[in-house]
């Protein structure tokens, strides 16, 4: 949907080029699949991301005042994918959005979500390259 890449001062919009997995369990967000497609390769990863169920988007708060007022109910998640990297993931119903920041650039992707099965998989379609 839209990828955004911001490096040396300037903020660049570009085509997705992954597919991303998800699976999702408790309170632990699990990456567990990139795929690239332009090199039709599938990359390993596993980035472990803690849900932050204290903030009142979340959907285990039921019928709290921020889902009265209109706005959807959300799962945020944090990860640390490297030494020096920090990501939130933000899931809602149709898609996920994701910010990693490192000291030298960020990322910021939005995705639809293209399927959910039973085990709570999460699938985003084309993701920006970080």
């Amino acid at each position: 949907m839209e990828n955004y890449f911001y490096n040396d001062g300037e903020m660049k919009q570009s085509e997705g080029q992954f597919e991303i997995t998800y699976y999702l369990e408790g309170n632990i967000v699990t990456r567990t699949r990139v795929y690239d497609l332009i090199k039709k390769e599938v990359l390993p990863d596993d980035t472990v991301y803690r849900i932050q169920r204290q903030l009142w988007s979340d959907p285990t708060k039921g019928t709290s005042s921020y889902s009265f007022s209109g706005h959807e109910a959300v799962i945020r998640a944090v990860a640390q994918p490297g030494t020096d990297a920090i990501e939130i993931l933000v899931i809602g119903e149709t898609f996920i959005q994701s910010v990693k920041s490192t000291a030298t650039y960020f990322v910021i992707s939005r995705s639809k979500r293209i399927k959910q099965q039973v085990f709570c998989e999460l699938t985003t379609s084309k993701y920006s390259m970080w």
